[in-house]
């Protein structure tokens, strides 16, 4: 039974982070608030600056991990 069950768990989790994925390049520029984050993280990653001390600096760091990790482009962000 608890094989089923972290089966039917496991199965779920995959079949809907395949279709959060799907479109996930999807626009391929930023949008809204966006713009700052990610022109935060590059300011990061360049070791300048922050532009906008305003917005958080741990969820600037998070797309700035995630930029160095797959790149600067939507995926990234």
């Amino acid at each position: 039974m608890p094989n089923r069950v972290t089966f039917t768990g496991l199965a779920i989790g995959v079949l809907s982070l395949s279709f959060l994925l799907l479109g996930i390049g999807r626009p391929s520029v930023p949008i809204f608030d966006e713009y700052s984050y990610v022109t935060g993280a590059r300011s990061f990653l360049n070791w300048t600056q922050d532009t906008n001390p305003e917005h958080p600096p741990l969820a600037k760091m998070l797309i700035a991990a995630a930029m160095k990790a797959a790149g600067d482009s939507p995926f990234g962000w």
